[in-house]
């Protein structure tokens, strides 16, 4: 793999990775792929991605779990952005209160969602420089 940045998409559904890695083409980043919370755990942990796009709703741990478990792990630095159905602001406020950095819905503007990405990553180099 070339210096491109790893960003781990967490949904329990396929099409999701695919639509979100169509939307990271031509840029740089990196999608890897994870269909539940335990997997996207151990991804981390070997992969140190700088950003997980995190699902809610999944088999297992849900999204806020997996968010939690990561903030309080030495991967805390780890951007977290929500992207989910989930549209209710108890839902999007329930994301900030586990840890979660941004939160977006589906469906999803590709470029939108590049934009967030872009954004979280400042966020993320910034962090490493401390």
């Amino acid at each position: 793999m070339s210096g491109k940045v790893k960003v781990l998409i967490v949904d329990d559904n396929e099409y999701m990775h695919k639509l979100v890695d169509l939307s990271l083409y031509k840029t740089d980043y990196h999608g890897l792929f994870a269909h539940s919370g335990k997997e996207a755990l151990e991804i981390i942990e070997k992969e140190h991605p700088a950003i997980v796009l995190l699902d809610v709703m999944m088999p297992g741990l849900s999204g806020f779990d997996v968010c939690r478990t990561i903030k309080q792990s030495n991967h805390s630095a780890t951007r977290v952005i929500f992207l989910t159905a989930m549209v209710q602001d108890v839902d999007r406020l329930r994301g900030f209160d586990v840890g979660g950095d941004a939160y977006t819905t589906k469906p999803f503007s590709p470029r939108s969602l590049v934009a967030l990405i872009d954004e979280q990553y400042l966020l993320w180099l910034q962090s490493q420089a401390k």
